[in-house]
């Protein structure tokens, strides 16, 4: 293996390619200011998705292609323990590329601050600084022999919500160069980011790049909802009282079943109040509800649910039984990780 003159490492951007191990006196190497608004840019070099460049920050090469790059509104699992998740601000730009080992000698290869990308407002933002394999649950940290290399890496940022990348950037010059960068320029082919679907993508936005806020959804269906996915599967009208909870003359409970399952790879306490229901009717809005288990009339408070494990519920919404109904909202509050976009419902067939 080759030893290099310090300890730092050579980055692949979010990638930590080392050599040796730390010298007694070793300077700790700082990632390069990329871009900063109102200066000039960083001399670099210009890709292509897909295109083949060797790449060096000052000590052994690398082979990268980028090969792809996508927006989504799902969850980043890098590894169980460690995600990164959207939620009503923003979606994730998520990156798909190879790299190889050009050298005569091995590279140990490890996750890091790899990418840095600009929004259409020519704000930065870093990568997630966790890079992994599309076929393993593990990050990068392998030792790649001469010719040796991985076709499906991943990584991802968070972005805002509404509007395009235009640049993706990453911290290494082109070999044989001065170039401190390399960048890709977005929104032409063959760098076109792959956009957002149904239905979380704004028409009105001609690029894919812009995710609703407030989403028009169908009893039966299920939407990425942050960490957890969401179905609302059924609607119904019940005048009499449900466990411990009863009800004036003049009332009904709208009964909202919802399942929820976990989307990350790692342990989630979905809590009682998690789901946030608004009913609107013809005169009014009602946000206090009553949460108990699907099957049971017992009051439901929150379960830890593993990775891809669902619970169901029930939401008991009381409502005057002369009310009109329009629509229920639902909104799925994540605590420290934000709120949900808002799932809207119309009700106003049911009876």
């Amino acid at each position: 293996m080759k030893r290099l003159p310090f300890a730092t490492p050579i980055l692949l951007g979010a990638i930590a390619v080392i050599a040796a191990a730390p010298a007694a006196n070793a300077v700790v190497k700082k990632h390069p200011k990329v871009y900063t608004k109102g200066t000039t840019q960083m001399p670099g070099g210009y890709g292509r998705f897909g295109q083949t460049y060797t790449l060096n920050d000052g000590g052994p090469l690398i082979n990268f292609t980028l090969m792809s790059a996508e927006y989504t509104v799902e969850p980043y699992n890098f590894r169980p323990g460690t995600f990164i998740n959207s939620n009503v601000s923003n979606k994730l730009l998520v990156i798909h590329y190879r790299i190889k080992n050009p050298n005569k000698d091995d590279l140990y290869v490890s996750a890091g601050g790899l990418f840095q990308v600009v929004d259409s407002n020519n704000n930065t933002t870093n990568d997630s600084g966790d890079q992994r394999r599309l076929s393993e649950k593990v990050g990068l940290g392998i030792k790649l022999k001469p010719g040796q290399g991985f076709d499906d890496v991943i990584d991802c940022a968070v972005v805002p919500a509404h509007g395009p990348i235009n640049k993706i950037i990453i911290e290494m010059g082109q070999a044989g160069t001065n170039d401190r960068v390399f960048r890709y320029n977005l929104g032409t082919a063959p760098n076109v980011v792959k956009p957002l679907t149904a239905p979380f993508v704004d028409t009105s936005d001609k690029s894919g790049a812009t995710a609703l806020d407030t989403i028009s959804a169908v009893v039966g269906k299920t939407y990425s909802a942050g960490v957890c996915s969401m179905s609302l599967d059924n609607v119904a009208l019940q005048p009499t009282q449900i466990g411990n909870h009863p009800l004036d003359a003049n009332q009904q409970f709208l009964v909202a079943t919802v399942t929820v399952t976990n989307l990350t790879w790692t342990s989630w306490y979905h809590s009682g109040d998690s789901l946030r229901p608004t009913l609107k009717t013809d005169d009014d809005k009602i946000t206090s509800d009553i949460v108990v288990k699907a099957k049971h009339d017992d009051n439901y408070d929150g379960v830890s649910l593993d990775g891809g494990e669902s619970i169901s519920e029930r939401l008991l919404v009381t409502v005057p039984k002369d009310a009109s109904l329009k629509t229920l909202t639902i909104r799925y509050d994540m605590g420290d990780n934000g709120q949900s976009r808002d799932f809207v419902y119309d009700v106003s067939g049911v009876k």
